[in-house]
């Protein structure tokens, strides 16, 4: 599958220096300075993909099937070790998945958050993957959630079940803490955006109107 490709999704890394797209044709990854490509997965080996991830500047993508000719499932979610040339994991799901997120657990560590409409399951990443946390969240079809893992917090933010409201919680401390902030009341109707700085001090929201 040749030629020009629509760009399906569109993903920066945490700290701006590359992005990655989920095309009809596979998947690419471009540092930003100088503008290079750096990775290519073609389209035989993982088909259409509606959803991507990079994990920081590694080796490691997450992404779901989707476009017009998937190969995989979009009730999937396959992490690709781009060092490996291949599929590490795959996660098989009974909801299709809206967006996949990936962070740092500590210093070797690393985390998936899979995003439902209704909801965000976090698992910690390894031959046998772990439940760490069920988020409930708003209605949430454009798959909304970031994550800022910054040497001084570590923050995960996405829809909170009350309209308008913006739910943040400690990444790393999903098991045993509740909110790391009370529920914010950011508008009147549903978010359509969400963005952290690189630091994690500031976070921003927009709504549909």
């Amino acid at each position: 599958m040749e030629g020009k490709a629509k760009v399906l999704d569109i993903r920066f890394n945490e700290d701006q220096s590359c992005f990655v797209c989920g095309m009809e044709n596979g998947v690419r990854v471009y540092t930003i300075d100088p503008l290079t490509r750096q990775t290519h997965i073609a389209f035989d080996e993982v088909g259409a993909i509606g959803r991507v991830d990079v994990l920081r500047r590694t080796n490691l993508l997450a992404f779901v099937g989707g476009g017009q000719a998937p190969k995989f499932s979009d009730k999937q979610v396959h992490i690709w070790d781009d060092a490996k040339k291949k599929i590490i994991l795959q996660f098989n799901f009974d909801l299709p998945v809206k967006s996949a997120r990936l962070y740092r657990d500590g210093s070797t560590g690393c985390r998936l958050a899979a995003v439902f409409q209704e909801q965000i399951r976090v698992y910690k990443l390894s031959k046998e993957p772990e439940l760490v946390k069920t988020i409930q969240t708003a209605s949430n079809g454009t798959g909304l959630c970031e994550i800022c893992s910054s040497t001084s917090r570590d923050l995960i933010a996405f829809p909170a079940p009350r309209l308008g409201s913006l739910g943040l919680l400690d990444a790393l401390a999903l098991s045993r803490s509740r909110h790391a902030k009370p529920e914010m009341s950011a508008h009147k109707s549903q978010l359509a955006c969400i963005a952290f700085n690189v630091k994690g001090s500031l976070v921003a929201t927009a709504s549909i109107k």
